[in-house]
């Protein structure tokens, strides 16, 4: 995901993500500032539910909240 950072991709659709832990949340903050650092705005989409969950336990929802398309 971070290579594909580094390459411009700014679209990340999560909806096969079955699975998320802390590192999954990591991974996700990671991509998004490499994207930003570039100036492309990230559009994630299919955010699973217990990841939503874990961003807000953690307090970094609010950090991804303009990625999260509509």
């Amino acid at each position: 995901m971070l290579a594909a950072a580094a390459g411009g991709d700014a679209e990340l659709d999560l909806s096969c993500v079955h699975s998320v832990d802390s590192t999954s949340v990591s991974i996700l903050l990671s991509w998004v500032r490499v994207l930003q650092a570039k100036g492309v705005k990230p559009h994630i989409t299919g955010v699973p539910d217990k990841m939503r969950s874990l961003m807000r336990l953690y307090g970094v929802e609010r950090l991804l909240a303009g990625c999260f398309a509509s």
